[in-house]
């Protein structure tokens, strides 16, 4: 759990049973103040609060459909406060190299140029080669003869170039009980922040981007490359709008012959979860926090474009360059981004339970909500902690709750979603089993009906219009195993890999059972 911009040196945290926990401060870097500024006054038309200084990270644990309740304030003089971190200088080792995390993952850096060199993960014996880098692809202008510009709507790039660091600028590495930081500037427009958490074994890599300089009259397409050392044979796999993955060769198609003319945009891909490689030892993926396109264009090697400024109309229906400013009076800037992307490597098989877990908590974070009151009395007078579900239940951790809303019948949209495909994980990619009985303790459901996707119509009068097709060519069949029908006694639904079901939910609002 973070929070941005607090200005105490003096916190403390406290969860919802009032115990203190542990928690760390880090300061803002100089770029999150100066882009904070700069959208504050484009925004607000004023200077902001010179006051932030620091953000402030704490473990935090929610219940299952439920909420808890953390308390932060002044620390008193008897009481402990949050941990300021503490600036780490890297100093001459043998093999020139200076770990990072105190956790189970450990990245190794470079004395000299700060350069990423090794993952290694004490718990899965994990010591992988991976180093991690910055380029930009010129973007094509168009011509007489070939007039297609790259665009809004079209990547055509004219050359790729590495974005090296200007000058001599040393890394800042940050050390706290909770998580260590590696800030790296390469220029006065690209910064990272590295975070190795204590208790993840990933690493997560917050860059700022922007303004892309376009001085020289060429437009900019960023990317970020993560190098390994796996032999994937032209081989890698990226998300399916954050469902089943889709294995992908570069420059193949399986349903025609190809006809390379573009070998980097033919082979980019969107990704709105992650990609990842492989090969017979290990799995590196990537996780993403916004749509992307990504690709694998050299064995071992992932690739992500994060920011676009080009200079030339695609000529696709807009009638403009993807040249957006902001501006404050009359000085424009083209705009400046801020995301995150996840690395974590794996032995070969286990890399599927951290994409399909840990990418849930970034497509579903936190709903955060603040209130400003006296702790003591706020903890005496709210509960403080909440789940709706069952407390002897769990959701099956390849199940995901992607729909809960009540409709104005007062009956419930439930949609279930099962997170694996067949066949990629040997424990989760099972037929699973959903209690709604203890997904709903305290109320007594008097009707289940299960709906088509949208909800819009029941799915047993969908499947009775349903088309059967006339398939000419083969004459096999593929059984696709589905979740049964519901038994309105048990009210118990099952899933199967991948499959999404809909249901709506009728209750008896005269009978309720005491939690």
């Amino acid at each position: 759990m973070t929070l941005d911009h607090v200005s105490s040196e003096c916190l403390i945290v406290l969860d919802s049973t009032g115990k203190e926990i542990e928690s760390q401060l880090l300061p803002l870097s100089n770029v999150s103040l100066r882009t904070r500024h700069y959208h504050v006054k484009v925004n607000l038309g004023r200077s902001a609060s010179s006051l932030a200084r620091y953000w402030l990270a704490f473990s935090a644990t929610v219940p299952p459909l439920g909420f808890s309740t953390y308390v932060v304030s002044s620390a008193k003089r008897t009481e402990s406060s949050s941990v300021i971190s503490t600036q780490f200088t890297p100093e001459e080792s043998i093999d020139n190299t200076f770990e990072v995390g105190q956790g189970n993952l450990k990245l190794l850096y470079t004395v000299d140029e700060g350069k990423l060199t090794r993952y290694i993960n004490n718990r899965n014996s994990v010591a992988a080669y991976a180093e991690q880098s910055y380029s930009y692809y010129s973007g094509y202008n168009g011509t007489d003869r070939v007039f297609q510009a790259s665009g809004a709507y079209v990547f055509r790039p004219n050359g790729t170039f590495p974005i090296k660091p200007e000058g001599q600028v040393p890394l800042t590495v940050l050390r706290g009980p909770i998580l260590d930081e590696v800030h790296h500037q390469l220029n006065t427009w690209l910064h990272q922040v590295t975070r190795v958490y204590k208790e993840k074994e990933h690493a997560e890599v917050e860059f700022t981007i922007g303004p892309i300089p376009v001085d020289d009259g060429f437009g900019k397409e960023i990317t970020a490359q993560i190098k390994t050392s796996l032999n994937t044979n032209e081989t890698f796999y990226t998300d399916s709008n954050g469902r089943d993955f889709i294995k992908r060769i570069r420059d193949h198609r399986s349903d025609w012959d190809l006809e390379i003319h573009q070998p980097i945009a033919g082979n980019y891909y969107p990704i709105n979860l992650g990609i990842y490689l492989e090969d017979g030892n290990m799995e590196v993926s990537v996780l993403v926090d916004r749509a992307v396109g990504g690709s694998s264009l050299v064995d071992g090697q992932i690739e992500l474009m994060l920011h676009r400024r080009l200079l030339n109309d695609d000529a696709r229906g807009v009638g403009e360059a993807l040249n957006e400013e902001v501006c404050v009076f009359d000085n424009c800037k083209g705009l400046t981004i801020q995301g995150k992307f996840f690395l974590r490597i794996d032995p070969r098989g286990e890399g599927a339970k951290w994409r399909r877990t840990f990418g849930q908590e970034v497509y579903s974070p936190l709903l955060l909500a603040f209130s400003e009151e006296e702790r003591d009395k706020w903890m005496s007078s709210h509960i403080t902690t909440f789940s709706a579900i069952d407390p002897s239940y769990t959701l099956p951790n390849n199940i995901a709750v992607i729909t809960l809303q009540e409709l104005e019948s007062g009956k419930a949209l439930l949609r279930l979603a099962h997170l694996y495909e067949v066949g990629e994980d040997k424990d989760y990619s099972v037929l699973t089993s959903v209690e709604l009985k203890k997904l709903f303790p305290d109320k007594k459901i008097i009707k289940v009906t299960e709906m088509n996707l949208s909800a819009n119509q029941e799915r047993r009068e969908v499947e009775k219009k349903r088309l059967d097709w006339k398939v000419e060519g083969t004459t096999e069949e593929v059984s696709v195993v589905k979740g049964g029908v519901v038994d309105p006694v048990k009210l118990v639904v099952e899933l199967a890999p991948m499959e999404i079901r809909t249901f709506v939910i009728e209750f008896d609002h005269l009978k309720t059972f005491a939690s």
